[in-house]
């Protein structure tokens, strides 16, 4: 039995005989619809899918059959929006779902995953989870991709991370085991009165164009931005540094365990090199080593710096701290050229391998392109993974949505420098308070990422 839903039961997973899959299509009234096993891939659709067959009413189903998936999962509220959404689209399934701290997901999903009551769906987490792939307990999604569309549904590079080769220390590659269910995306925020206030133009056009933005601020005596060193948002920083004064391409060999990639190299080093002159020159406060991402949002909302650099999470609380007083745009180029490249991940869902309902799961990854799924994934502040299908939304969220419809379109979303190795985090924390503070150069800074890097990928 497949999801009943009637406008995309075309786009129920397609037999592919070659490899023995035998997947029937959903039954309908109508002549063009298929009930048997075909070789077709369906076409993708972003669409408002339906909840009634042609001619019958909202509880219409073909199958007669209602099955219910288990769903584990930890963010909120995306995951329970999503689900919502999914069991209005599709009446005949059921969600059983379970929301678990985040510690307690990640100490207990690998052995959730590989009992015999593991979720039909877990949301996926690359860390906590790369020894299921090995041991293989997720399902390999690469059949379903080609016959449901996915390469136009869904950003490639939204995808690309999560492919992983059979260690699940190599990403961008191989197989296909899991999608995205919302996007991240970060950014530069400014207080635009006062940037008006200061004769300031923003959004800048480059990085040289930032920085007398910094200058100007500074010689007004205003804070051009607070740094929080003391956990994520300096990461942050670098990371838009390296990407925006590297390749795309040269920057996810490394992120995605390319064993011949280094992240030693002149990009990184000028990006380190810059971000740590800029704290020598005063526009960032000597205290960021002390200072924590939220503390440095609260400095910017209350009016005390120019700008700040954070996720699309932050804007439905700057936006009403802020209201119009608040814009977005992406961290400008080194060149000039237009920006199309900006650090981001998803929430994203994979489907245990012993799963009885496996068409019925792969239904709810689908549904993550949909117009609904897309509504779901913006009303909760992500961005969504078919910016096509995102609803058109006003103020610094409509700026936010605009920017990374462009980095999607440009598959420019890329991993979180933190994401090849578990022990790079501790490690781009701790030396980014020791390069601001001017106690580690580039190049020592650089090499304790890539020993660390080359110790995992390589092991």
């Amino acid at each position: 039995m497949t999801p009943t839903n009637p406008r995309r039961r075309r786009r129920a997973v397609a037999a592919v005989a070659a490899l023995g899959l035998v997947v029937a299509a959903c039954g309908s009234d109508d002549d063009d619809s298929d009930t048997g096993a075909s070789t077709d891939p369906p076409a993708a659709d972003t669409g408002s899918p339906g909840t009634a067959a042609p001619g019958g009413d909202g509880d219409d189903n073909d199958d007669g059959e209602q099955v219910t998936l288990r769903v584990s999962y930890v963010n909120d509220p995306i995951g329970a929006d999503t689900i919502a959404a999914f069991e209005s689209a599709y009446p005949n399934i059921d969600i059983e779902a379970t929301l678990v701290p985040f510690s307690d997901y990640v100490n207990t999903i690998t052995l959730n995953m590989a009992s015999d009551s593991a979720p039909d769906i877990a949301q996926y987490n690359a860390g906590a989870m790369r020894t299921l792939i090995p041991a293989g307990e997720l399902l390999n999604l690469n059949d379903y991709e080609a016959s449901l569309g996915w390469a136009d549904a869904f950003p490639k590079s939204s995808l690309d991370v999560l492919r992983t080769d059979e260690t699940a220390k190599r990403f961008g590659t191989d197989d296909l085991y899991a999608v995205p269910g919302g996007l991240s995306v970060t950014g530069i925020y400014y207080n635009k009165q006062i940037a008006a206030d200061l004769g300031i133009e923003l959004p800048a056009a480059s990085l040289g164009d930032l920085e007398a933005a910094f200058q100007t601020a500074l010689d007004a005596g205003v804070t051009p931005v607070y740094v929080g060193g003391l956990d994520y948002n300096s990461i942050h920083w670098w990371a838009a540094l390296v990407n925006a004064m590297g390749s795309n391409a040269q920057y996810q060999a490394w992120a995605y365990g390319d064993p011949a990639a280094t992240i030693v190299n002149d990009p990184a080093r000028q990006a380190t090199e810059l971000f740590a002159d800029w704290s020598a020159k005063g526009y960032i406060p000597s205290s960021a080593a002390g200072t924590s991402a939220a503390d440095a949002a609260a400095e910017f909302t209350a009016g005390n710096s120019l700008l700040h650099l954070d996720g699309n999470w932050q804007a439905s609380a700057f936006n009403e701290a802020m209201g119009d007083n608040v814009g977005f745009f992406l961290v400008p180029m080194a060149d000039g050229s237009p920006a199309t490249v900006a650090s981001g991940a998803s929430v994203a869902w994979s489907v245990s391998a012993r799963t009885d309902h496996p068409d019925e799961a792969v239904a709810f990854l689908d549904f993550m392109a949909s117009a609904e799924g897309a509504a779901a994934q913006v009303g909760s502040g992500f961005m969504a993974v078919n910016a096509a299908a995102a609803p058109e939304v006003a103020g610094v969220v409509g700026e936010i949505n605009t920017a990374f419809a462009v980095v999607a379109e440009n598959d420019g979303i890329m991993p979180f420098p933190d994401f090849p190795a578990p022990a790079l985090l501790e490690l781009l924390t701790a030396g980014l308070q020791s390069v601001l503070a001017g106690q580690m150069d580039a190049d020592t800074y650089l090499q304790s990422l890539q020993d660390a890097w080359a110790a995992y990928v390589t092991n």
